[in-house]
């Protein structure tokens, strides 16, 4: 499954400075990435892979929803993930495959990081 990156750029439009679309069982928003963070941010692929699969948009600002996209730390923690170690952790982990991508989404100046 490819990450379609119209939906992301819907998915980040802003409305009076403020991002439009709302945290839900489908979207969850995080400041930066931190490789420290990936066992957390696998709990959310199992979540979304039990309900209708969703997105995890890394460069948002929680309260309020901002987006400021990844510090370059962030930015290279987040380019350095090998997908074949995470898919391997997946299916030890899970009882059943877990279908995921990674993608750098470039809006204007920011960069946002996309499971």
């Amino acid at each position: 499954m490819r990450i379609d990156e119209n939906v992301i750029n819907e998915l980040l439009r802003v409305k009076d400075l403020y991002l439009y679309h709302r945290e839900s069982q489908e979207l969850e928003y995080k400041e930066q990435f931190n490789l420290a963070g990936l066992a957390n941010y696998l709990r959310d692929f199992a979540g979304f892979a039990n309900n209708i699969g969703g997105y995890i948009i890394f460069g948002v600002k929680d309260s309020p929803r901002i987006p400021v996209g990844l510090n370059n730390s962030s930015l290279d923690q987040f380019n350095k993930i090998d997908p074949e170690r995470i898919s391997g952790y997946l299916l030890d982990t899970f009882s059943s495959e877990i279908r995921w991508d990674q993608v750098v989404i470039r809006n204007s100046i920011k960069s946002f990081g996309v499971f």
